[in-house]
């Protein structure tokens, strides 16, 4: 073959392979722009519609679901997690996603804020509740509200619904707490407020500690006033236990302290029903015939003095209006159907008190 029938054979192989990629090229297809915005439109909305749902499993249950009052005590230690804890939470039941959880946290800047403590928590909070409770750390103790007029089986019940220790436990305290400072009964000497203790790892021989040192604080106050009246502690504690059931106001309870020592020097029934609800134990219900007809130490109808206890722990207002009696020339009183208080100087008024107002 010639050099020239050489040349010319190469560029017709040079021509055949540029026109066989020139086809190729030709057959690719490009995609036109409104068809590639609908296909990123599509695209977009799945990844939202996937992250919503993601959103959702992590955080379901916006508003708690149960309506149960079953706790579960939760210890979160130092140097837990988030991921610990999170696990932790699901485990106890209080939570139902530990990831959800530990998504809602980061996604919240929560991390470097959940505290260590020891927990009272309700079952079946939401993720939400419960970052909030952990990173404030405010369940870590309970309040315990002893108002005045509680008697100290109530006072045990309560603190029993919020910690760790049984009533039957702190009822033993409380009476044990009474023998051993020397008091003649327990009823009366546990002084009503706010008690703020652990939910774990407090006893109740602590509480019961507590409530019997604010009761000789107040004592230690007033220790002259004390021992200037004719009546002794244990008298004023019981006559100001009365008066916290009995006064519907604080303004009404100098008046009927003054009633109560008046009937009492006198040697007349108290008739105050309060006490037999003690020892019955009903505060709610209309008080049976029967149980007034008993001759029993609390019933004051048919006694007279004091009963044998206290049957409340009254608050320094009434412990003060014992104290500090008004004198008056009253002896009977009766709150009518609106808890207005009417005063009678003798029976027989007070029988037309009880005709016009409670009839």
């Amino acid at each position: 073959m010639s050099a020239k029938t050489q040349k010319r054979s190469t560029n017709s192989a040079k021509s055949s392979k540029k026109n066989s990629t020139s086809l190729i090229r030709k057959k690719k297809r490009r995609i036109p722009k409104a068809q590639r915005r609908r296909y990123i439109l599509a695209f977009s909305c799945m990844l939202l519609l996937f992250a919503a749902g993601i959103t959702g499993i992590a955080l379901r249950n916006t508003h708690s679901t149960s309506a149960s009052h079953e706790y579960r005590i939760i210890e979160i230690s130092y140097g837990m997690s988030v991921r610990d804890i999170a696990r932790t939470l699901r485990d106890e039941g209080i939570i139902s996603s530990a990831w959800g959880f530990q998504w809602h946290v980061r996604r919240e800047g929560l991390d470097s804020r959940l505290q260590a403590g020891t927990y009272r928590l309700p079952v079946s909070l939401t993720v939400k509740e419960a970052a909030a409770v952990v990173s404030r750390g405010y369940m870590q103790h309970s309040h315990i509200l002893v108002y005045p007029g509680h008697t100290i089986e109530e006072i045990a019940r309560q603190a029993s619904g919020k910690t760790e220790m049984s009533e039957a436990a702190l009822l033993e305290e409380i009476y044990r707490e009474a023998e051993k400072r020397g008091y003649p009964f327990a009823e009366g000497f546990f002084f009503p407020g706010t008690y703020r203790v652990p939910v774990e790892g407090f006893s109740a021989a602590q509480l019961a500690g507590e409530g019997f040192d604010r009761f000789d604080q107040w004592k230690e106050e007033h220790r002259e006033e004390i021992e200037q009246s004719p009546y002794s502690l244990e008298q004023i504690v019981i006559t100001a236990s009365m008066i916290q059931r009995e006064a519907g106001s604080r303004e009404e309870m100098p008046l009927i302290a003054g009633i109560i020592w008046q009937r009492l020097e006198k040697g007349m029934p108290l008739g105050i029903d309060a006490t037999t609800r003690y020892e019955t134990g009903d505060w709610k219900n209309p008080i049976r015939w029967e149980d007034l007809q008993r001759v029993t130490p609390y019933n004051t109808r048919r006694n007279t003095g004091l009963p044998p206890t206290g049957i409340s722990n009254p608050g320094e207002e009434a412990l003060l209006a014992a104290l500090r009696p008004e004198d008056s020339p009253y002896l009977y009183y009766l709150h009518d159907k609106e808890g207005q208080i009417h005063f009678a100087e003798s029976y027989q008024e007070h029988r037309e008190h009880i005709e016009r107002y409670l009839r």
